[in-house]
């Protein structure tokens, strides 16, 4: 029997569909506890786990949504999450809540959940550990939740050696690097290098040293926030403490821009940096509100949770698409729907998003009324129009407005081709900006002043420098 081991689901249904959809075929579900309490899906997530054959043992903070665990440790953000938790929780879901052990013995392996409600509470404050082997246990091994990382195992028939599968968050504890060492300074000294998990399983002696490297840096969510929080506080740093929305409002922006950049090269390294800084602008914004009573970051992520699944009734519901257009259908009607009688179309496209994408999304919103061009053959006819009218202003006013009709009408006709105008024209300013850079190399190496040449002189270097880039393409899709 294929056994697949969850712990600290926190009410959260889409870790919990994400786990189920990624895990390899299994043929029962063992639950390490906290299986609600703090997230926003409790009643989903007791129904979920009851869709498969399953065990489950009791978690702190199901105890506490349950109202059989003293409040007092928790933090107040924790205990407003398990009050309303407590509300929410219908009496199907509290009595199955309330029918789960504290701990349970299953072949080789005791599942349990590291609480004050267990003696091993305080080996866990210590080691952390997710796997151990306690000697007041009577099986051979103890699979522990608590410990807040994503530990998800399969166990293969007979027990036997857990495995990591899924760490969706840095490296599970379990497979912590560690170091023995055996013999140090004598002739017989030797290093093995192992998972945490497997330390309970190594002949040692009084020769031998345990290793164990630090931790890595903060890699939760929340870790995060705790860091940003402290940047604001009295003793953080008072850049940061000056700051406001308006003030950093640039830097948003900066950000975003920048991860444009690296999605645009294609540069993943550079990806995962610029996504960094992106989150850092969006914790310092929500930091600040929770600063001014406004909102919490809680508050961002339980609205944004909310519209994904109002939005998605064929996900989270009963309806039935067939492809991605019904899809996007469905989405912009439900759109309509929440906007019925509030305003305009247009409403809510930021003023400050590059004017050619705003273009591209405002004739995008009117073509929702038909209020659009039939054929991209029709969307071409109207740019001639406007060239014709360029071409026939008079005033410097009159040229700048219609120049900025025939950009709005190219905005247009690249949408009816399929074509985000704004991605366009950056990459188009990409392909210049190398050509022209090679073009001033090309001109170095043949020791051409480029200020001294014609135009015609230029053009052909130009023409050039093309021609070697579209002989490279060439030769990259061949390859």
């Amino acid at each position: 029997m294929r056994c697949l081991v969850i712990s600290d689901i926190h009410a959260n249904r889409t870790a919990l569909e994400s786990v189920l959809r990624d895990a390899p075929p299994f043929d029962m579900i063992w639950c390490l506890g906290d299986l609600v309490g703090y997230g926003p899906d409790p009643n989903e997530c007791v129904a979920r786990i009851q869709d498969f054959e399953h065990i489950c043992v009791a978690g702190n903070h199901d105890w506490a949504a349950l109202g059989l665990l003293t409040l007092d440790d928790f933090n107040t953000e924790a205990r407003i999450a398990h009050l309303w938790t407590r509300e929410e929780l219908t009496p199907v879901s509290q009595e199955y809540l309330q029918g789960l052990p504290v701990r349970l013995e299953q072949g080789d392996f005791t599942l349990v959940h590291g609480s004050p409600r267990e003696p091993i509470w305080e080996y866990l404050l210590d080691l952390g550990v997710a796997i151990v082997n306690f000697s007041h246990f009577s099986t051979p091994f103890c699979l522990v939740g608590h410990t807040h990382l994503p530990l998800i195992f399969v166990l293969e028939e007979g027990g036997g050696r857990p495995h990591a599968m899924i760490p969706e968050i840095g490296t599970p504890i379990s497979l912590h690097p560690v170091t023995l060492i055996f013999a140090a300074g004598t002739d017989a000294q030797r290093l093995v290098h192992l998972p945490l998990y497997e330390l309970d399983r190594q002949e040692v002696d009084h020769l031998t040293t345990l290793y164990v490297p630090p931790l890595p840096p903060v890699s939760s969510f929340e870790g995060f926030q705790e860091t940003v929080a402290h940047l604001r506080a009295p003793d953080g740093c008072p850049w940061d403490r000056e700051q406001t929305h308006e003030s950093l409002r640039s830097n948003l922006l900066e950000e975003a821009y920048e991860v444009a950049a690296a999605i645009d090269a294609g540069d993943m390294e550079g990806l995962r940096e610029e996504l960094g800084d992106l989150l850092l602008q969006i914790v310092l914004h929500a930091q600040m509100a929770t600063e001014a009573g406004e909102f919490r970051m809680a508050d961002v992520i339980a609205a944004i949770d909310r519209k994904l699944k109002r939005r998605h009734p064929h996900v989270w519901g009963g309806q039935k698409v067939n492809n991605s257009q019904e899809v996007l259908t469905r989405w912009e009607h439900l759109k309509q729907e929440e906007r019925a009688g509030k305003g305009s179309l247009l409403d809510g496209v930021p003023q400050a998003v590059p004017a050619l994408l705003q273009a591209h999304i405002y004739g995008k919103r009117a073509a929702r009324v038909g209020f659009d061009w039939a054929r991209p053959e029709e969307v071409a006819q109207k740019v001639r129009e406007e060239m014709a009218e360029v071409e026939s202003a008079r005033t410097p006013e009159e040229v700048e407005a219609e120049i900025g009709d025939l950009l709005f009408a190219v905005a247009n006709w690249a949408r009816h081709l399929g074509v985000e105008p704004e991605t366009a024209l950056r990459k188009a300013n990409a392909r210049f900006a190398a050509r022209f850079r090679a073009m001033e190399e090309l001109a170095r190496q043949r020791g051409l002043d480029m200020t001294q040449m014609s135009i015609a002189e230029l053009d052909r270097l130009w023409e050039e420098i093309k021609a070697n880039a579209n002989a490279e393409e060439r030769c990259e899709d061949e390859g």
